[in-house]
């Protein structure tokens, strides 16, 4: 008997996460849940204003280099790897 009590308590709050879930608080229910959504508005809206992006780091505009996408380091790094260990391995130290 406690099993099934315990299964259908289980049950019941599944189906009320995923309602709140798929409607949000202030839907859910009918609303009966949305008092509890009022506490910070702040945090779940967007801001008004994209935020502005970085500027180029001054230490690589100093030195007159460009950033690389990071798809281009790791593929050196990737590269200089692989010559190490084909070096290591080939017997060519």
């Amino acid at each position: 008997m406690a099993r099934a009590l315990a299964i259908l308590v289980v049950l019941g709050a599944l189906y009320v996460c995923l309602t709140v879930y798929s409607q949000g608080v202030d839907r859910a229910f009918g609303g009966a849940f949305a008092r509890l959504g009022k506490g910070d508005e702040s945090k779940l809206r967007w801001p008004a204003e994209p935020v502005p992006r970085r500027p180029v780091s001054e230490g690589v505009e100093r030195e007159g280099q460009t950033p690389q996408p990071i798809g281009q380091r790791v593929r050196e790094r990737v590269n200089r790897a692989m010559d190490v260990g084909e070096r290591r391995y080939s017997g060519e130290d």
